[in-house]
C-alpha cells in the first residue's frame, strides 16, 4: 500500500517520516511545502515543491497512491483535499489551529486579530465547499477533541489515534537532561502566534525576579510581534527572545533551564511541550479556559491556572510530592510508544475501526 503525505512544512513531520518508513506493511512519499528557506534532510522519498508544482501534480494526477494523509489542514490543502478525486481514502493528523479556527471561540486577550476581507472569502469558500467530509478519518491533538469537532464540521470520518512521537523518545535521546536538576528560568508561550497571549501574562510577571525566556520563532506576524514589543518595553518587562527555529534536542536542553512553564492559550496548544515540562518536573501553568488544561486536571495532574498570577506575588512553584506525582502520571500516559502507525494502516486497509 502506497501512503502519500502532505505536509505544509518540515519543521515537525521528523518523526513523521522516521515512522512511517519504518513501517513494513506500507511505502510513503512526503510532498512539503517550500518555505523558501533551508531544507532539511529526511529522506529519499522527500520532495519539497512550490505551492503552485504541488497544485498541478494534483489537477494532472501526477500523484498516485492509495492513501493520503494531510499533516495538518491549512487552506492550501483544503483545495488539495477537493481536487484530490484518484485517492480515495483520506486521513487528517490535525494540529490544532486547523480545526480550531472553527470553534467560534474568542481565543486572543489583549491584542485582537483581524480578519481580512480576503480571509473571511476564503473561509465562507472553505465552509461552503465543506472538504472536511472527504476525509475518512480524523486525529485530533486531544482525543476528547474528536466529538466536538465532528459536530462543528459536520463531518463523517472516524477516530484514529496517531501521534507524532511519544515523551519517551525524545527523553530517551537526551538522557543528560534527566538526571541534571532543573534551572530557575521561566518559559513563556511556545511561539509568536497571538494565540498564546504574552501580554496578558507577562504584563503580571515581575522580570526583575523572574529571568523570561520568550520562544517566538515561528508562527504569528510582523505586526504582532512590534504590537507585542512595543507593550512589553511600555511595561519594562525584560525577556530572553528565541527567534531561532529549534531542533527537539536544543529546545529540550533551554526548557530544562527553566522550572516554570506558562501557556496561556485559551485553544488547546502546545500538547507536545507541556508533556515534556511535566515529565521533567517542571511547574505548569494553562489558562484553566483551555481544553488540555480541563483535560490534564482530569487525569489527576497537579497544574496551575494562569489567572492567579499576581506582580505582587512570585510564581509559585511545585512540591516535591506533586512534582513526583506529575512525572508518574507523565509516564503512564505520555509515555506509552504503542504501534499507532501500524493500526492506521491496519484501519485504512479494512476501512473499519479496529
Amino acid at each position: 500500500m502506497k501512503i502519500i503525505h502532505f505536509c505544509p512544512n518540515d519543521k515537525f513531520i521528523k518523526y513523521s517520516v522516521e515512522k512511517f518508513n519504518a513501517s513494513k506493511e506500507s511505502i510513503s512519499d512526503f510532498y512539503i511545502v517550500e518555505n523558501g528557506k533551508g531544507k532539511t534532510v529526511l529522506g529519499k522519498n522527500i520532495h519539497y515543491v512550490t505551492k503552485l508544482e504541488l497544485i498541478k501534480l494534483v489537477i494532472f494526477s501526477k500523484i498516485k497512491g492509495d492513501v493520503a494523509i494531510f499533516h495538518s489542514l491549512p487552506n492550501l490543502f483544503c483545495m488539495i483535499v477537493l481536487l484530490l478525486r484518484k485517492i480515495k481514502t483520506k486521513v487528517w493528523i490535525g494540529w490544532g489551529y486547523d480545526y480550531y479556527r472553527h470553534w467560534g471561540k474568542d481565543i486572543y486577550i489583549d491584542y485582537k486579530v483581524k480578519n481580512s476581507s480576503k480571509n473571511k472569502i476564503i473561509e465562507l469558500c472553505i465552509k461552503f465547499l465543506n472538504p472536511y467530509k472527504r476525509f475518512d478519518y480524523f486525529s485530533p491533538v486531544l482525543k476528547s477533541e474528536f466529538d466536538i469537532f465532528k459536530a462543528i464540521l459536520n463531518a463523517r470520518f472516524k477516530y484514529v489515534d496517531w501521534h507524532y512521537g511519544s515523551q519517551k523518545t525524545i527523553i530517551k535521546n537526551n538522557t543528560d537532561l534527566v538526571e541534571k536538576e532543573l534551572g530557575s528560568n521561566v518559559m513563556v508561550g511556545n511561539s509568536l502566534d497571538p494565540s498564546n497571549n504574552h501580554y496578558d501574562v507577562l504584563k503580571r510577571i515581575d522580570s526583575n525576579r523572574e529571568n523570561i525566556i520568550l520562544p517566538i520563532s515561528y508562527g504569528g506576524s510582523k505586526s504582532y510581534k512590534s504590537w507585542l514589543f512595543n507593550k512589553l518595553r511600555e511595561h519594562d518587562c525584560e525577556t530572553q527572545k528565541l527567534e531561532e527555529f529549534l531542533d527537539s534536542s536544543q529546545y529540550l536542553h533551554i526548557l530544562a533551564s527553566c522550572n516554570v512553564l506558562v501557556l496561556n492559550h485559551i485553544r488547546q496548544q502546545g500538547v507536545g511541550n507541556v508533556a515534556l515540562a511535566l515529565s521533567l518536573g517542571i511547574t505548569v501553568y494553562l489558562n484553566k479556559s483551555s481544553p488540555l488544561y480541563l483535560e490534564l486536571r482530569s487525569k489527576g495532574f497537579y497544574i496551575f491556572e494562569t489567572d492567579s498570577i499576581s506582580n505582587e506575588s512570585d510564581l509559585l512553584r511545585l512540591s516535591y510530592n506533586e512534582i513526583e506525582r506529575n512525572k508518574e502520571l507523565s509516564i503512564q500516559h505520555f509515555y506509552c510508544e504503542v504501534e499507532d502507525t501500524k493500526r492506521l494502516i491496519e484501519m485504512v486497509k479494512n476501512e473499519k475501526v479496529v
